[in-house]
């Protein structure tokens, strides 16, 4: 196999499949990754997959670079096959997030250091077979493993807490998996982008609601309450099935405290604003008035030990006082 035209970032690979052992071994041995992005990936692919990691766990005991890990790298290899598509879905992937100038060019290299019809087309057309270069290989490597459910282990809590891939959560509601909960709150805390969040936290809401599942309705409503929160947005439908749900929830709260009020609709006003202008006034002048008087008695505290000082710890007065009881 050819040395790869350019290195592509474990940030960008992560999202765009559920990478298995022999995709980041070969990854490594071929150059597409360097050795801090292979340790990378495999860290978050035991994080995914926790007791069902396996070969992962292997490559992350030694030293991404070290002659052992190259050693189980190609073993790793040898074993599983080559699939060396995997790796020019991922360059094309990566270079459309370029400027076309810049995408085009990398296209063009990946082409010409594999020689492969297919790829040229790829670089003849992008928009054409680019595109559908990547829409198949997001199917094989993205949405596939993640509908036979070997993206992440769903039976361990831990896990799913790290879920970074929005796909995950599709394939798992059409599955119906118990821990669906769990995962879209993980989804709301790792996951970069709001306008990926927000749609799976509407479809597992509405799921919940729909079959009655009132501890499914609550990680939902909790997933959308960190979203607002971490991102300071919301969005039209998770508001309308927020609104069917009992007021005072923590979605409630984290949408009211962090996205701006503008944004937000009347119902959620009226709930909150009579507590909010009870701040403003009352409780906040109540405070302010503790607040200065607290002051004051500190201030008054401090004069008091001032004197004392002065006079040698006694007050003026008590010492003649004291003369006269002894006379």
């Amino acid at each position: 196999m050819n040395p790869a035209p350019f290195p592509i970032p474990a940030d960008h690979i992560c999202f765009i499949a559920a990478v298995n052992p022999r995709d980041v071994a070969a990854g490594y041995l071929d150059g597409w990754i360097d050795a801090a992005a292979a340790k990378r990936l495999v860290f978050l692919r035991r994080c995914d997959l926790r007791r069902e990691a396996g070969e992962f766990v292997l490559l992350d005991n030694w030293a991404a670079g070290s002659p052992e890990f190259v050693e189980l790298a190609g073993l790793i290899v040898a074993g599983w096959g080559e699939d060396p598509e995997f790796w020019w879905y991922a360059a094309v992937s990566w270079a459309f997030t370029m400027a076309a100038v810049e995408r085009d060019r990398m296209l063009g290299q990946l082409a010409e250091t594999y020689a492969d019809d297919r790829l040229a087309q790829v670089a003849a057309d992008p928009d054409g077979h680019g595109a559908a270069w990547i829409a198949e290989g997001r199917e094989t490597y993205l949405l596939g493993r993640a509908r036979s459910g070997e993206g992440l282990n769903w039976d361990d809590d831990s896990a799913l807490m790290g879920t970074d891939r929005p796909e995950e959560i599709d394939e798992a509601l059409q599955r119906g998996e118990r821990l669906l909960g769990v995962a879209v709150i993980g989804l709301s805390l790792t996951h970069p982008d709001a306008r990926q969040i927000l749609p799976r936290i509407a479809d597992v809401l509405a799921a919940a609601m729909a079959a009655g599942d009132r501890e499914l309705c609550r990680q939902a409503v909790l997933a959308l309450g960190h979203t607002g929160r971490l991102h300071g947005v919301t969005d039209a439908r998770c508001l309308e099935l927020l609104r069917q749900q009992p007021r005072g929830n923590t979605a409630d709260d984290d949408l009211w405290s962090y996205v701006p009020h503008r944004e937000l609709p009347w119902w959620l006003w009226r709930h909150h604003l009579p507590g909010t202008l009870r701040w403003y006034l009352w409780w906040r002048w109540v405070y302010r008035f503790e607040d200065g008087a607290d002051w004051v008695r500190e201030r008054l505290r401090r004069r008091n030990l001032r004197s004392g000082s002065r006079t040698g710890g006694v007050r003026p007065g008590r010492t003649g006082h004291a003369d006269q009881s002894m006379g």
